[in-house]
């Protein structure tokens, strides 16, 4: 009999499937059914026993938490996490007698900002066909945030570890503010820097006009305020004619470098709709600016 080991990972859901060559050309009966049969291992298969086998701890952050009697496991990837940008998180839960995979859990996870009570997403429902579900997040801002995952294995599951069977953990993760450089390809060492603070409000570049000379190099802080509107996550900043163009999330820092080698007047204008309905569209449409070159 010729055998072969395949793991599938779904993501959300954590399966894993053993996939036998149940083949054999001496066994007539195998010839007359199917040539592969997938076997689920529930039970006696120690699979994914922690993270460290999945991520490298250079790409990965790991934590884990001792819930007795089990350990509840937290990765993000990538290591260093950044506002604006896609976050995925694993979550998984195991038995703490011998790292056991707990099969068929179920995840409520809650995501605030540490210090507030405001929670900025709740997701109560998830579940790993396995141990292991996973979840994709933007985080708004920079900070620290506290990652709240209640586990609960489904009673009449293949290894389940009742009657204690939920268990909440705490994780934190720290992300940081983006910084978004463009760079002209040609040597900037010796051109003249022209260096501006810009404030971004809704609905306002402030201030809203630029001035350089040809063949500066114009490095533009933005710092973006927060507001309660709830709709968007911050503003764009585009150049007409140039080719610059980002996002700026709402109560972050961003830096913007380019070279000014285009002389004339361009206009500048946010490139992200950023009014909400009851607004209407000329709060986002008058958020403009103009960038002199001479």
């Amino acid at each position: 009999m010729i055998a072969a080991l395949i793991a599938v990972s779904a993501i959300g859901f954590g399966s894993l499937y053993l996939i036998q060559d149940v083949h054999n050309p001496n066994d007539s009966k195998s010839l007359q059914n199917n040539d592969f049969s997938a076997l689920a291992q529930m039970q006696n298969l120690k699979v994914v026993p922690d993270a460290a086998l999945i991520f490298t701890s250079d790409a990965a952050a790991i934590q884990q938490v001792d819930v007795d009697p089990f350990v509840m496991e937290f990765v993000h990837y990538p290591k260093t996490v950044t506002a604006g940008k896609s976050t995925t998180m694993t979550v998984n839960l195991f038995y703490k007698e011998n790292m056991e995979w707990l099969w068929h859990t179920d995840y409520s996870i809650k995501i605030k900002k540490q210090g507030t009570e405001k929670e900025l997403t709740r997701m109560p429902n998830i579940h790993g066909h396995g141990g292991m579900a996973q979840i994709a997040y933007v985080f708004p801002t920079s900070g620290t945030y506290e990652i709240e995952v209640v586990a609960g294995q489904q009673v009449g599951s293949p290894n389940y570890k009742g009657p204690k069977a939920v268990e909440t953990a705490i994780f934190t993760i720290d992300v940081e503010s983006p910084t978004y450089i463009i760079h002209d390809a040609r040597d900037t060492s010796s051109k003249a820097v022209k260096e501006f603070d810009v404030l971004v409000t809704s609905w306002a570049f402030n201030p809203n006009a630029i001035a350089v000379n040809e063949g500066d190099l114009v490095r533009l802080n933005f710092n973006t305020a927060i507001d309660e509107i709830g709709l968007y996550n911050g503003h764009g900043f585009g150049i007409d004619g140039y080719n610059v163009d980002t996002f700026l999330v709402k109560g972050s820092n961003h830096t913007v470098e380019f070279v000014a080698d285009k002389p004339g007047t361009f206009t500048f204008r946010c490139t992200s709709f950023c009014a909400p309905l009851e607004a209407g569209e000329n709060m986002h449409y008058s958020m403009i600016g103009t960038f002199i070159v001479e």
